[in-house]
């Protein structure tokens, strides 16, 4: 199933583009559920989305014409030599020189387009002086093809020059897209019958841009009181719905932006534990150390640069005479050596000839395999079982990183109790 889009305003969504007057607009305004009217393109992009546009009605004074034209439906009644789009890709309106005829053919035409055609007519006086629309033809893959298109073109035609054969109105549907171009150049033509004739027509052929469109019944001229009672409530509830729908995509879009600090701050901070080695992860597995109550020393930062390597962190808890030693490792493909215990038994014999008594426990804290995601690692020497059977014997502790992550994400303060009753009390593989 498709996502569903919030927000989204009622169809048509017209463009307005040019210089119309205000009785024009009025009733341009009217006919659309959405509209937005601006003098030229650019003004116009400065308030929506070309995308989100069904329709654009371009002035008789526009001159240029913008390329999203190609996926839309289009009325111009521009009297400027502009480009619209052809009946195929690649195909573009264009006029021709002028003629200098007063002469001019009526081609059959359906009933509501015939009555306005005459209406037009009227105000006719000669048409010397007028330009033809032509075809401008792109790439093809055969001469048919050209003449397919004009065909399309001459077909869509109000008047035609009886000499060249070219429309000086035209009114077509785009084969490939389904989509509309009518031009009609000239000022006998009245832009608000024409445009909602034309819109009728389109409503056949695209009914989810014009939904509802030309059907009288939904004329609020013809609809009972009940039925305009409804609209109105239909309307109040699609505002407010609207309304909504832009409180809670401003909620979400505030709780998405703390959502992003909070995963940088995770990142920078606890998921360490998961992500890093060397001494950001010791650093980061002392603060979970300090957060069980434990008193953590780095062993790095008591020792000159000469003396030799030894265990990363200390920790003692409270006045028990307790403390014992950590050594800190994180591979990028490995899960842990064996050679780490033997470096760990190293240390604790310098720990016992420093303070005359061996440490309470041996701790080796591993985040292994870093390069793969959590759920697909390894515990720590998980193919060397015996090992960290005889490590335990000896008083050690094996840590996965992952375990110290969890705790600290989703334990309790109940959970960090035991914890650290088991860090003191457990030996071999801790979990």
């Amino acid at each position: 199933m498709p996502d569903k889009v919030i927000g989204a305003r009622p169809r048509p969504r017209v463009a307005i583009i040019g210089e119309f007057n205000n009785k024009d607009i009025e009733g341009l305004k009217s006919l659309f559920p959405t509209s937005w009217i601006a003098l030229d393109n650019a003004s116009l992009e400065n308030m929506v989305d070309p995308r989100e546009i069904d329709l654009a009605i371009l002035g008789r004074n526009v001159d240029k014409s913008p390329r999203w034209l190609e996926s839309v439906h289009v009325i111009s009644f521009s009297e400027k030599p502009i480009i619209l789009p052809g009946p195929y890709i690649g195909d573009l309106l264009g006029m021709t020189n002028k003629v200098t005829t007063e002469e001019f053919v009526l081609p059959d035409l359906p009933l509501p387009l015939n009555l306005l055609r005459e209406s037009a007519l009227a105000r006719i006086e000669t048409v010397k002086g007028w330009e033809p629309i032509k075809i401008i033809h792109g790439q093809k893959t055969s001469v048919d093809e050209d003449q397919v298109s004009d065909k399309i073109c001459s077909d869509g035609a109000l008047l035609i020059d009886p000499y060249s054969g070219l429309p000086f109105a035209t009114h077509f549907v785009r084969p490939q897209s389904n989509l509309g171009v009518t031009w009609l150049p000239k000022s006998v033509y009245e832009i608000l019958p024409w445009v909602e004739l034309i819109c009728i027509q389109l409503a056949e052929l695209d009914s989810e841009a014009f939904p509802d469109f030309g059907n009288w019944m939904n004329n609020e001229n013809w609809m009972t009181r009940d039925e305009l009672s409804l609209r109105k409530t239909i309307r109040e509830l699609e505002t407010e719905r609207n309304k909504v729908d832009k409180e809670y995509s401003k909620k979400i879009e505030q709780a998405s932006n703390q959502l992003r600090s909070a995963m940088l701050e995770a990142n920078n901070g606890i998921r360490k534990l998961v992500t890093a080695q060397g001494d950001e992860l010791v650093n980061h597995v002392a603060n979970v150390f300090l957060r069980l109550g434990f008193q953590v020393t780095n062993v790095d930062n008591t020792k000159n640069d000469e003396q030799q390597k030894l265990e990363d962190l200390r920790i003692r808890f409270q006045d028990l005479e307790w403390e014992a030693i950590i050594e800190v490792r994180g591979y990028s493909r490995s899960g842990g050596t064996t050679a780490d215990l033997a470096r760990l038994a190293r240390f604790a014999r310098h720990y016992e000839k420093e303070t005359g008594k061996a440490p309470a426990k041996m701790i080796y804290i591993v985040n292994g395999q870093i390069e793969l995601p959590p759920y697909q690692r390894q515990q720590p020497l998980i193919s060397a079982p015996h090992d960290v059977e005889e490590f335990g014997r000896q008083g050690g502790l094996i840590i996965w990183a992952l375990d110290l992550y969890k705790l600290i994400v989703q334990g309790n303060e109940h959970d960090l109790e035991i914890a650290r009753k088991t860090l003191i009390e457990a030996n071999g593989r801790w979990a």
